[in-house]
């Protein structure tokens, strides 16, 4: 008996509450080696009906979404406007929280959308655009880098600068942006393709560097 081992039993079984809510799993914590007796595989076993567990599994799934709405707030539209809303239920119930960091919840969530719905465009530009970011504003914000000007931006600097990111977008990155921001359809996919540049030297973070029709 241990209560070290009990406490990351329950720890686990309030992580994967969505997964047994979602896919009417039972919990698979009493086969692991946490190595409790009886009396313990009983009382967490108990916990499943009790309201405390269940506000305190509601709880954690609420503070979860709150990291996305502010990690990700145009992903968040995005899914919305292409009726795929019931993804962020999947997503946790398929990954279970691993941390309370806002940009990595993020990049987690990234990862899920790019092996579910890679093919959506916009919405791969989006996500990338917006952990690139928040990696980009965490990072200037511990580094006190000091930010440059469109103008007077080092192509070679920011190629090998930290924390620096390239996202292609399929329609023009400030039309998409300016879109999600105000709640109207997305544009259309184009044929040509921009290239942004998303870095913590970059006065504002963000610019765009070409696009196809540019380079013709």
């Amino acid at each position: 008996m241990s209560l070290h081992n009990l406490q990351n039993a329950l720890v686990e079984k309030i992580l994967t509450e969505p997964a047994r809510r979602k896919f009417s799993i039972q919990s698979a914590i009493n086969d692991k080696n946490y190595d409790l007796d009886d009396d313990e595989k009983a009382w967490l076993d108990m916990l499943d009906d009790t309201t405390g567990f269940k506000v305190t599994c509601d709880i954690q799934q609420w503070w979860r979404l709150a990291r996305l709405k502010i990690a990700t707030p145009l992903t968040l539209r995005m899914l919305n406007q292409l009726k795929l809303g019931n993804f962020l239920e999947e997503y946790q119930a398929c990954v279970p929280c691993t941390t309370l960091f806002f940009s990595a919840e993020a990049i987690a969530l990234k990862d899920f959308l790019l092996t579910r719905c890679a093919d959506e465009q916009h919405l791969i530009s989006i996500i990338e655009f917006e952990c690139a970011l928040k990696i980009a504003h965490e990072y200037q914000y511990f580094s006190s880098c000091e930010m440059q000007s469109t103008e007077k931006l080092n192509m070679d600097n920011l190629l090998t600068a930290p924390a620096t990111e390239f996202v292609v977008f399929y329609s023009n990155p400030v039309s998409l942006l300016g879109t999600l921001m105000t709640g109207e359809l997305v544009p259309e996919i184009e044929d040509n393709k921009y290239t942004v540049i998303i870095s913590p030297l970059i006065n504002g973070y963000w610019t765009i560097i070409n696009n196809d029709a540019a380079l013709q």
